[in-house]
């Protein structure tokens, strides 16, 4: 081969080469997202200064990243859910976009308590050897900067270092906490419960029971039963709600898991009356309004009316769903009255066998006026001697007597009238009457 020939090919191949290095990098040159980018870039800041650090621990001198910026011609793209996706211009490859980042230098006083003292051991050894680690895990943990388990703990400082660190990876928290081999919890049995039930909390790394450790259900302390290695039992403490609950030992902060507690709140909100102005004697049917508040179900419980002080037989009642309303026949009652003020009262669970979230609201007080009967006498024959002027007169000149009478022809005294056979005056209602004519025997009386 000539020195000609040579060069020529020596070109193909550097040619060859550059277009094999243009296309491998184009297969790399994936899309990003900023916040992808920003944590890949402030990981190798990071790692630039740990080593700074330790130069400048070992030579006396003071040494850091005052400030870096970069410019970044990029492409970019929305995806259908609202995701913008950047991607590096590649060589030869032109943009209008151009991103422009100024990492500024971190102050001191910002990592202090983050960052790992330098006076600590420095562990060289490789991801691959934690303990389950997965390729996928170290690649997830190469993304933002972490190489080495000296990489990991620098990262892990603290309890919200740890969540950080677990939602920019997507590695479960619990994992990281096997790793760095800080106590952390996996499960909570069950994972509802009434306040003032005993709650199962299984984990691992809580080591002895720490006489001021503390197990939090949104915040409120629980009473610790057991305590070991990797089981606790306590009491779950008056909360309501959904929240978290957490472990602290030896003033580190464990991961946080879901709870809810779950609570039935009985409430009788009204007491209906049927017809809502009785009256002494008549049928009433009063019906209690009953609801479970609470957000779990009850079981079967008992309900009991009282009238007038006088408690009834107590009556069982069904289960109640959360929000649900009674339809139960227990809470309808029919009874009659005298006529007078009554006190009626219903109250659920009233033995207190069940939890209930508010205790005051379980029992409702209603009065009831009864209206007495308008009774109307007819008819009432005991005697009178003065009540009737007109019957009940004596005329001693006359030898004449018209009493007594009686109340009902007083009540019912009417006019005479004339016999449509006779022609003559006959008494009408009136029970006593008589007819006389003056002297001139031109006027006719009708007296009663």
């Amino acid at each position: 081969m000539t020195n000609e020939e040579s060069l020529t090919a020596s070109n193909d191949n550097t040619k060859s080469n550059t277009k094999n290095n243009t296309n491998s990098n184009k297969d790399e040159n994936t899309e990003w997202q900023l916040a992808e980018m920003v944590d890949a870039i402030a990981a190798e800041i990071d790692r630039a200064e740990d080593t700074l650090s330790l130069k400048s621990y070992a030579r006396g001198k003071s040494m850091a990243i005052k400030q870096l910026k970069l410019d970044i011609e990029v492409k970019l793209r929305r995806t259908s859910d609202g995701k913008i996706l950047f991607r590096t211009t590649d060589p030869g490859e032109n943009s209008a976009t151009v991103i422009k980042l100024d990492f500024a230098q971190v102050l001191e006083s910002q990592l202090q308590g983050v960052r790992k003292q330098l006076d600590q051991p420095i562990s060289t050894r490789p991801l691959a050897t934690l303990p389950g680690i997965t390729e996928a895990e170290i690649k997830q943990l190469n993304g933002i900067g972490i190489y080495s388990v000296n990489d990991l703990e620098g990262y892990t400082q603290t309890a919200a270092m740890v969540a950080e660190l677990s939602r920019k990876t997507g590695i479960a928290d619990s994992r990281i906490r096997i790793w760095r081999q800080l106590p952390f919890l996996s499960e909570v049995k069950p994972a509802k419960g009434l306040p003032g039930s005993q709650v199962v909390i299984e984990g691992d790394n809580f080591g002895d029971r720490d006489p001021n450790a503390a197990v939090l259900f949104q915040g409120q302390p629980a009473q610790i039963l057991e305590w070991s290695k990797s089981r606790l039992i306590v009491t779950m403490p008056e909360v309501t709600g959904s929240g978290v609950l957490f472990v602290v030992i030896d003033g580190q902060t464990t991961n946080l898991l879901s709870w809810e507690a779950i609570s039935v709140d009985l409430r009788v909100r009204n007491i209906t009356i049927i017809p809502d102005q009785p009256s002494a004697g008549e049928l009433i049917t009063i019906e209690a309004d009953l609801i479970n508040q609470g957000n779990s179900s009850s079981d079967a419980f008992e309900v009991q009316w009282t009238v007038d002080n006088k408690p009834q037989p107590i009556q069982s009642h069904g289960p109640l769903q959360p929000n649900q309303r009674s339809q139960d026949s227990s809470i309808r009652r029919q009874l009659t009255l005298e006529a007078g003020s009554h006190t009626i009262r219903f109250t659920a669970d009233p033995n207190h066998k069940h939890l209930d979230l508010n205790r005051a609201n379980s029992t409702f007080t209603r009065q009831i006026e009864v209206k007495g009967l308008n009774q109307l006498t007819i008819a009432d024959f005991r005697e009178i001697n003065t009540l009737d002027p007109l019957v009940n007169i004596n005329y001693p000149s006359a030898d004449i007597n018209y009493g007594p009478g009686d109340v009902l022809s007083l009540v019912f005294r009417g006019l005479g009238r004339l016999d449509p056979k006779r022609g003559a005056f006959v008494p009408d209602i009136a029970t006593r009457w008589w007819l006389s004519e003056n002297k001139d025997k031109n006027t006719r009386l009708i007296s009663f």
